[in-house]
């Protein structure tokens, strides 16, 4: 895995829950929006519900995603080999990575208050909301992942 992984994770992380963060927007405009239309026929309100629950499952999924990307980094580090000398470089990604994750955390946050429809939209995914307002602590999990990297210790032989 390359140092350029981790940004691409991170704004990849950052671009699709602002898509969640606005799908949810939209299905509530939609949602409002169509109520009364959609009195009288069963069959509509019973696709909007669906659709609701579709759109507020995405919260576990982007959680289960982010846990299992981050799990698997760590038990991933315990098997590829690299040398100590790359902790330098390391630790040079992660205050990159520090310094990247703070603007798109503020950025996220301020999309997220914007407006009170969107920050209504933001209440039906807290723990997406709670991940992107933390992202420079996903420094800690690369900062444990360097470390292991690095104190690993090697047997001699052929590889």
């Amino acid at each position: 895995m390359s140092a350029i992984d981790v940004f691409i994770g991170i704004i990849l992380l950052f671009c699709v829950t602002l898509a969640v963060l606005l799908a949810g927007y939209a299905y509530d405009v939609l949602n409002t929006g169509t109520a009364a239309l959609f009195a009288g026929d069963a069959q509509a309100q019973a696709a909007m519900a669906v659709t609701g629950t579709t759109v507020n499952i995405f919260d576990s999924v982007l959680i289960i995603f982010f846990l299992t990307i981050m799990v698997g980094s760590i038990i991933s580090s315990f098997f590829i080999q690299s040398h100590p000398i790359f902790f330098i470089a390391m630790v040079l990604v992660n205050v990159c990575l520090i310094i990247i994750g703070a603007p798109l955390s503020n950025s996220f946050n301020s999309v997220a208050t914007a407006s009170p429809g969107i920050s209504l939209a933001a209440n039906h995914f807290p723990m997406a909301v709670t991940l992107m307002q933390n992202l420079p602590l996903m420094a800690v999990i690369s900062i444990i992942v360097s470390a292991v990297f690095a104190a690993k210790i090697h047997s001699g032989g052929n590889r």
